[in-house]
């Protein structure tokens, strides 16, 4: 698989605060990810702070990476920046805390027309190892700047971050 590094609009915007991606979040993951075709990857490994069971990492956050490397797709691939419609996670078996694994995203739909949606699948693996550990696929909806001002906070400052990634407003 050729990867080459990304830069995530969440990671590298100084007002960001993501979860997921951003290096700010001293709570959050600060996902890195590489570009792969037509998706993303992400090699990460979950400290003990996101334990569910003893050693087993809180289904909330496997679902959390999962939509992260997955909703970045859209962003590194067509600069569009999108709210999740759909999200549905199966886990085949548990991660385990301070492990290696890899999410690999790949985008399966764009949309038709503006009104259409993005359909992006992704599956969790451990290091070195082909099979997967928890599927997803989600539905994604394209932000319009209208939408970024009403449900986003931060003011004009943090959504002028994004400007470049949202849809006109209608």
């Amino acid at each position: 698989m050729d990867r080459a590094d990304v830069e995530l609009p969440g990671a590298s915007m100084k007002h960001s605060n993501c979860f997921g991606c951003s290096p700010n979040n001293a709570s959050g993951l600060a996902l890195s990810m590489q570009r792969i075709d037509e998706g993303l990857v992400s090699t990460f490994r979950v400290p003990k702070r996101f334990e569910s069971y003893p050693g087993v990492v809180h289904g909330g956050v496997v679902s959390t990476v999962l939509d992260e490397v997955m909703g970045n797709v859209i962003a590194v691939l067509d600069q569009k920046l999108c709210f999740t419609i759909t999200l549905r996670v199966k886990y085949l078996a548990p991660l385990h805390i301070d492990e290696v694994y890899h999410c690999v995203a790949k985008l399966v739909r764009r949309p038709t027309s503006d009104d259409d949606i993005y359909k992006v699948d992704a599956e969790i693996h451990p290091n070195g190892r082909t099979e997967a550990l928890a599927f997803a696929s989600a539905t994604y909806k394209w932000i319009t700047t209208s939408q970024a001002k009403t449900q986003m906070s931060g003011g004009p400052e943090a959504i002028g971050s994004y400007i470049s990634y949202l849809k006109a407003s209608e």
